[in-house]
């Protein structure tokens, strides 16, 4: 079967949804489909179009084998008009590329964002393929949450935006969810549990494995946030708790990324006085470099914004850590909180509140054998239930199954 991988955002990018789309046409290729990758040239997050990829419209490269269709998009970070130019852009360019493509059987697209589904939806009827479609937000239903002051939070566009979600329901063969809360909600909106199927972000076994605590010394245990700062991470609340903790010279929090808010994190961090030894910004690094940077930590910080529409979500972010061994915490609900608890392999705290975060790292500084148990119990979960290839190989029973079913 040859299938054809339509998504705003992949390698060189780096986030949950390359990861996750990087680690699916991996599956598929395993299990002996041919893969196309359809995707825009890189811009993701600092709004600007990777270096090597300026200055094209087109661009064919191959990677890990598999052909990798790129085509322009707006370039634009953050919300507004110019994000809504970089979606209806791509959906243009994808639609006009894919066009031109022929003995295509599968098409898999991610959303959000949701516009692309037009261009998936076109292609599905120009080439004649089946449609599955990869929810890893429910956009609309997200805005008034993640971006109240957007342009997509009006009226007008969100029962805009509403009604083109429910056509793209309508045209695909199978509906896949990334957590379990996703899940819960696409049944909610009427969706048939038999076109349901899901897939939750995973792991690079080969990458990320158990690895040793480092030993204490004159260095501060080192509490680690991995991953992009957006508005719905809530991180304002990990620099507060930094502050609560500037008393505890053995301990200093390492934020690692980029994104929207990382410029106001840093003023946040600048009004309160806090020196690197207490909380330590970095630039991103390769995925290939994060096995490195969690074997210097004791624990990971995983935070949502304190709204209930963030209980749906389970940040990727979490898993490569359990992998190599360092216990969460957790500060919010749902899905993550619910994992962390069920399999022991971390503390779980109130959302949004920093004396609680504090209190939950002081915890691990003072109870090293507790660090340490259930850092041993993270790796285990992980290692057997969440790796990439377990979930994927998973997940392509369950849709085949429904395609050959629909057949």
């Amino acid at each position: 079967m040859h299938i054809l991988v339509v998504t705003q955002y992949y390698a060189p990018e780096v986030g949950a949804a390359p990861t996750r789309l990087g680690a699916t046409v991996a599956g598929f290729i395993d299990s002996g489909h041919e893969v196309t990758v359809l995707t825009s040239l890189p811009n993701h997050l600092n709004g600007a179009t990777f270096g090597g990829y300026q200055g094209k419209i087109f661009h064919r490269e191959v990677i890990d084998g598999v052909p990798v269709l790129r085509t322009w998009a707006f370039p634009a970070g953050g919300r507004g008009l110019k994000r809504l130019a970089n979606y209806l852009s791509f959906m243009t360019t994808s639609a006009l590329r894919g066009l031109g493509l022929s003995g295509v059987d599968l098409i898999f697209f991610e959303s959000p964002p949701l516009f692309l589904g037009m261009a998936a939806v076109a292609l599905k009827k120009r080439l004649g393929a089946r449609l599955i479609m990869n929810v890893s937000d429910l956009w609309p239903d997200s805005v008034p949450a993640v971006a109240p002051e957007s342009i997509f939070a009006s009226k007008p566009l969100m029962e805009a935006g509403r009604a083109l979600e429910r056509f793209l329901y309508s045209q695909a063969d199978v509906v896949t969810a990334v957590t379990k809360g996703i899940l819960d909600g696409l049944k909610a909106k009427g969706l048939d549990a038999d076109r349901l199927a899901y897939l939750p972000n995973g792991f690079d076994p080969d990458l990320f494995k158990p690895r040793p605590f480092r030993e204490r010394s004159r260095r501060p245990m080192v509490f680690l946030v991995a991953g992009s700062h957006g508005y719905a991470h809530g991180l304002e609340v990990v620099v507060e708790t930094s502050a609560l903790l500037r008393h505890r010279s053995d301990v200093q929090i390492r934020l690692v990324g980029d994104g929207p808010t990382k410029g106001a994190l840093q003023a946040l961090a600048q009004r309160l006085g806090l020196s690197p030894k207490h909380l330590r910004f970095d630039a991103p690094v390769p995925l290939s470099s994060m096995p490195d940077v969690i074997a210097e930590s004791s624990a990971h910080l995983v935070t949502l914004r304190n709204d209930p529409f963030f209980d749906r979500t389970r940040p990727a972010r979490l898993l490569p850590s359990l992998a190599c061994g360092r216990p969460a915490i957790v500060s919010g609900r749902g899905d993550v909180a619910t994992e962390v608890a069920v399999h022991d392999c971390g503390q779980v705290v109130e959302p949004g509140n920093p004396a609680a975060l504090a209190s939950a790292i002081e915890t691990y500084a003072d109870d090293a054998r507790l660090l340490r148990r259930q850092g041993k119990a993270a790796a285990k979960y992980a290692q057997a239930e969440m790796t990439w290839p377990v979930l994927v190989n998973r997940w392509l029973e369950r849709v085949e199954s429904r395609l050959e079913v629909e057949a």
